[in-house]
């Protein structure tokens, strides 16, 4: 990435050029964008709730994801349910009865972890399968253990920390995008 000195400071951030090399590379990681893109849009249609949780840093992003998809469907005529559920690691067995509470059957639940390894969020997406809900995961290059306990897992193909915290917003984004284009045929 190009560094460039704007007002006397240094900038890491990447050209969209950059950008979308960087992601050409990954075919898979488009395909995995398609399906949860698709998932959204068939969770959000057939009126279930959308639960996105993550720790540490991950747990910003998982508001700010929410965030994005509550305004995106409070403006069209169906409503849209999304929540961040705070899984703040001390806390698991009230915080596993809350997500208990509050996962059904044809939910999505996206958990949002760099590493993939985190324990609580694991044990989010198993519950969520066993309830009958559709678990999905957002993780950097290697996809940690939730490769194998979600069915979507997007991994970002890099290791580098910030550039994977960038990419969910990015990814956010494009879910609302996707999102918004499917109650509004008029959106390009």
């Amino acid at each position: 990435m190009k560094k460039e000195e704007r007002s006397g400071l240094v900038s890491n951030t990447p050209t969209q050029m950059e950008v979308e090399a960087f992601f050409l590379e990954d075919p898979q990681f488009w395909h995995d964008l398609s399906r949860l893109q698709l998932q959204v849009v068939r969770t959000y249609k057939q009126g279930g709730k959308i639960l996105v949780a993550g720790t540490g840093a991950s747990e910003i992003c998982s508001h700010q994801l929410v965030q994005g998809l509550l305004h995106t469907g409070y403006a069209n005529d169906a409503p849209l349910f999304a929540h961040a559920v705070s899984l703040q690691e001390g806390h698991q067995a009230s915080l596993l009865h809350a997500f208990l509470q509050q996962c059904r059957p044809n939910d999505l639940f996206i958990a949002i972890s760099i590493s993939g390894f985190s324990p609580i969020l694991l044990e989010c997406l198993q519950i969520c399968k066993t309830l009958g809900g559709i678990p999905a995961a957002l993780t950097g290059k290697s996809g940690g253990k939730m490769t194998t306990v979600s069915d979507i897992c997007l991994r970002v193909p890099t290791v580098d920390t910030p550039r994977i915290l960038d990419t969910y917003g990015l990814i956010g984004e494009m879910l609302c995008m996707e999102l918004e284009r499917s109650v509004d045929p008029q959106v390009h």
